[in-house]
This record gives C-alpha cells, sequence and structure tokens, in this order.
C-alpha cells in the first residue's frame, strides 16, 4: 500500500463528509479525524496494512451498576442494528472500534463511514453520559387493572 495514496484518499473522505479536519500523526501511519461536534476519531493502519482501524473515545463510566446497563444495551444492540463494536478498557472508558478495507479507490465510501462514525458516536457518548441503571431498562410493573363489577362480557 502507498502511504501518500492513503493519505490522499483519507484527505478526500474528509472533505466529502462532515469532518472539520484530518490531521496526520507525526513519524507514524497514523490520523486524527476531528468531527464536526470537535470530538476526536484515531484512524491507523492496521499490521498487514489492509484495514483502517478507527477508534472514537466515549467516555467514563466509573459506577458498576452504570457500566453493567450500558453493556446490557449493548449486548441488545449488536445483531440487531448497524453499529461499530463498542468496548470497556480497563480505566473504564468506552469507545468505539472500527475496521475498513483500505480500497484506495473508494474515497466516497470511506467518507460514508465518517458520517456514520459521527452519528454514532454523538450518540452512543449520549448513552454513556446519560446511562441507565438495570431498574431504569427493565420494563415497568403496573398492577393489572379491575376487572369491571359486571365481569369482561358484561
Amino acid at each position: 500500500m502507498n502511504p501518500d495514496a492513503l493519505e490522499d484518499c483519507l484527505q478526500a473522505a474528509a472533505e466529502q463528509s462532515s469532518a472539520w479536519a484530518l490531521i496526520k500523526e507525526t513519524d507514524q501511519q497514523a490520523w486524527v479525524l476531528v468531527l464536526s461536534d470537535e470530538s476526536l476519531v484515531d484512524l491507523a493502519c492496521d499490521e498487514s496494512g489492509e484495514h483502517l482501524l478507527l477508534r472514537a473515545e466515549l467516555g467514563l463510566v466509573p459506577d458498576v451498576a452504570q457500566r453493567s446497563a450500558i453493556n446490557e444495551l449493548v449486548l441488545r444492540c449488536t445483531g440487531v442494528i448497524p453499529m461499530p463494536a463498542i468496548c470497556l478498557g480497563p480505566d473504564h472508558r468506552y469507545e468505539t472500534l472500527t475496521r475498513w478495507p483500505i480500497d484506495l479507490s473508494d474515497a466516497r465510501g470511506l467518507a460514508t463511514l465518517f458520517e456514520d462514525i459521527t452519528e454514532q458516536t454523538r450518540i452512543w457518548r449520549d448513552v454513556v453520559a446519560k446511562p441507565m441503571t438495570h431498574e431504569a431498562a427493565q420494563p415497568a410493573m403496573t398492577a393489572p387493572e379491575a376487572t369491571p363489577a359486571y365481569g369482561v362480557f358484561a
């Protein structure tokens, strides 16, 4: 893979998306994509050079009950709705992880991925910032309505 061609593809994709900027890391095959809400997505090639790895931090959740509720929500959503992989690091910070098979002729597809990552990052940051507890995630149990005095078929 040609590093200059990859950088040109990344720059073209960033220009076609709502991203504010693409910044090259010094002395590395890595970049930082600055999203329209000023959040950052780290971009780097995998060891084989065949995939671009995209990582965005979602936030810190020190509370065990909140992490448990977020984990349950992630499990419920996985496979049901399109979403990036969401991981919890050892420092209790959630992040999204995405892989893109490098195709230097598909800057438009990469721009679409940037847009998707922007939206997914916004959604999951909101979830992490205001997570539900297990109690809030469970459906409310209400008492059944009273049967009318003359029965159901009156």
